[in-house]
């Protein structure tokens, strides 16, 4: 054999030997188990796990297999398994600051706080340039009372990410623990207090107003607070959303389809999961809001009457069922009418619910009951105070009632409290059109001409109408006898 042969050979052994030690290191380490309850898992949540397990048997000693099985677990709410599965990717890879947090998040879920404000900290040693780290670090020891601690923690949050809410809502909480209720209610601005996070910092305003004596707002606060935390976004925490998968977070994604009127993409999912699983309700009703969203009112009042032969208590199946015999052509006054006693019976059991109140107001408008639906109407607007919509159609519903005087005062409250409604104007006029206050509809017709970017068709349409009430003969009064 030649030289060069020997050679040739001697390289091959040698990539041999390393592949077979390189495979080895790979096996190297325990292997991943199963959950107890692998059997009872969501269908979708077993098949993916099966592969992810899988991966990691084949590269047990890569620590970024662990934390990518420990990832999908967290996702899908297998806690203790995802803690074991982070903690052996960091065996392999100590020092690895996103593994440390995403363990310090699933130890906060199994409620071990202390302990995960500890790993949280051990995240920040390793990557002190992440705000999310900083901030839950923050949260954590203001929860565990340690409030030196959580304005050290916070001080680098800030430096980091000065305008993010978690921040800003971390030192609102600092302030309450300190006492200082004045700084705390300085801190709750209007962009807190409107955003995302309102709910969570309605709550905390109505506890700094207690602090500081002021019972009557803290109670207005507290009509629209919610004491649970909100989450708050990062990027870590949205590479692990991503592996979410099974049937409710089909669901959830469907949802957020439907929210963003991605209605194909949300109706793939949710037929995905009726599929699987028939008798899923709540599936059924999103599918009915996209079929009415998408101006299949038949297709939404099937799919409502499927709700709520599935679960006849249901609020959403009720509410979508009547909107969709609303939007049917022809309607049907009999369905309309045990729509409207669903309505009635959803309210009577939560006078607190504005959805339901609009829904029966509308239904007894379709049904000529006026009187009902003016009634709901204003249940509803003193729930939902800033609704302007919910006080334009109780106007319109005096008007088609010929109750002009009543809805030309509805219209004019509008006017004044919201001069910048066109629908307000445009309904005023036709009020007194209707009303045969020739003249002074015209005044209010010359006033919505001059409004800046008013639609010129309708304007235009109320103009021809004026004419020929104008040009119409005045009947001759009678004769007096």
């Amino acid at each position: 054999m030649s030289v060069r042969r020997w050679i040739a050979a001697g390289l091959l052994f040698v990539a041999g030997v390393a592949a077979l030690v390189l495979g080895l290191e790979r096996r190297r380490g325990p292997l991943p188990a199963r959950p107890a309850d692998f059997e009872a898992l969501d269908p979708l949540v077993r098949e993916r796990l099966e592969e992810e397990l899988a991966a990691v048997r084949e590269r047990r000693g890569s620590p970024a297999a662990w934390r990518r099985l420990a990832a999908f677990e967290e996702a899908n709410g297998l806690f203790g398994e995802a803690e074991r599965a982070y903690e052996q990717s960091l065996v392999l890879g100590p020092g690895d600051a996103q593994a440390l947090h995403r363990l310090a998040c699933v130890q906060e879920r199994l409620g071990d706080l202390e302990r995960a404000a500890q790993t949280m900290a051990r995240a920040t040693e390793a990557e002190p340039y992440y705000p999310a780290s900083w901030w839950w670090l923050a949260w954590w020891r203001l929860d565990l009372g340690a409030l030196e601690a959580a304005e050290a923690a916070l001080a680098h949050a800030r430096a980091l990410a000065p305008e993010a809410p978690a921040v800003r809502l971390a030192a609102v909480r600092l302030a309450l623990a300190r006492r200082t209720p004045a700084e705390a209610v300085a801190l709750l601005d209007a962009e807190l207090l409107a955003g995302p996070s309102a709910a969570y910092a309605h709550h905390l305003l109505a506890q700094a107003l207690r602090q500081q004596g002021d019972l009557d707002g803290a109670e207005r606060a507290a009509a629209r607070a919610d004491g649970r935390k909100p989450v708050f976004a990062d990027r870590w925490s949205a590479e692990v959303q991503t592996l979410e998968t099974g049937y409710a977070a089909l669901r959830l994604r469907a949802g957020r389809d439907l929210l963003a009127r991605r209605f194909a993409e949300a109706e793939e999912k949710l037929r995905a999961i009726l599929a699987h699983d028939p008798a899923d309700a709540r599936s059924w009703n999103m599918l009915a809001a996209c079929r009415l969203e998408l101006g299949d009112a038949a297709g939404a009042v099937e799919h409502a009457e499927r709700v709520l032969a599935l679960d006849p208590a249901s609020r959403e199946g009720a509410i979508n069922l009547g909107r969709a015999l609303l939007r049917s052509t022809p309607r049907d006054p009999a369905r309309l009418a045990q729509a409207l006693d669903r309505a009635r019976a959803l309210v009577a059991a939560r006078p607190e619910d504005a959805g339901a109140w609009r829904v029966r107001a509308s239904l007894a408008e379709a049904l000529g009951r006026a009187d009902e639906a003016l009634a709901a109407l204003d249940a509803a607007a003193a729930l939902e105070p800033e609704a302007t919509d919910l006080r334009l159609q109780a106007a319109f519903v005096e008007l088609k009632a010929s109750r002009f005087e009543a809805a030309l005062e509805r219209l004019q409250a509008l006017q004044a409290a919201h001069p910048e409604l066109d629908e307000a104007w445009f309904g005023a006029a036709l009020t007194l059109l209707q009303a045969g206050r020739l003249e002074e509809a015209g005044a209010a017709l010359e006033a919505l001409a001059a409004r800046k970017d008013v639609d010129a068709a309708r304007v235009a349409k109320l103009r021809e109408a004026l004419a020929a009430a104008q040009a119409a003969p005045v009947e001759a009064a009678p004769p007096e006898r």
